[in-house]
This record gives structure tokens, C-alpha cells and sequence, in this order.
């Protein structure tokens, strides 16, 4: 595995790491009637994209491996939905999550 791969590698299991306990979230917030749709619509779209972006770099460890630039570009992608998923969860229940 040459450095490259080792980077996608290391990056799809963190978002492995970052995707069960959001999916637990969602599990759980489908429950609470005090969620909205649009709650959980950012959330699942928050898991999707982690999920998606999982695939992504999960397929370069065993093609051409990922950059240091495309590992911090889909970092920043993620970022940015996680702001909007977290502000729908701070707008339901008052905190930060």
C-alpha cells in the first residue's frame, strides 16, 4: 500500500468512526415527536454525504489512493453540512450537540 492508499485508508475508517453514532442519532431521533422534518432531513443528509464520501475513499485504497488536498476538501465539504445539521439539532433542542 503505497502513502496514498495508506491516507484513504486511514480517512474512510475516521468517517467509519463518524458515521455509527450519527446513524444511532437518527435511529433515535425518528422516535421523538418533537423532531422535525427538516431536522432529520439535514441529519440524513449529514450521514449521507459521510457515507458517500466512506465509498469514495474506500474505493481509492485499492485504486490511486487520495491526496492530503482531496482528503481536506472533502473534510471541508463534511464540515459545512455538519453546521447545518448541527444548527437544526441546536434549533430543537437549545445546545450544541
Amino acid at each position: 500500500m503505497n502513502t496514498r492508499q495508506s491516507l484513504a485508508h486511514d480517512y474512510a475508517e475516521s468517517l467509519t468512526s463518524l458515521a455509527q453514532p450519527l446513524a444511532a442519532l437518527i435511529l433515535s431521533m425518528e422516535q421523538d415527536e418533537r423532531v422535525s422534518a427538516e431536522c432529520l432531513d439535514a441529519q440524513f443528509e449529514y450521514l449521507s454525504a459521510i457515507q458517500h464520501e466512506q465509498d469514495r475513499a474506500a474505493w481509492a485504497v485499492t485504486g490511486p489512493g487520495m491526496t492530503a488536498r482531496e482528503v481536506q476538501t472533502s473534510r471541508a465539504y463534511l464540515f459545512d453540512l455538519s453546521e447545518v445539521a448541527e444548527g437544526e439539532l441546536f434549533a430543537l433542542y437549545g445546545t450544541a450537540a
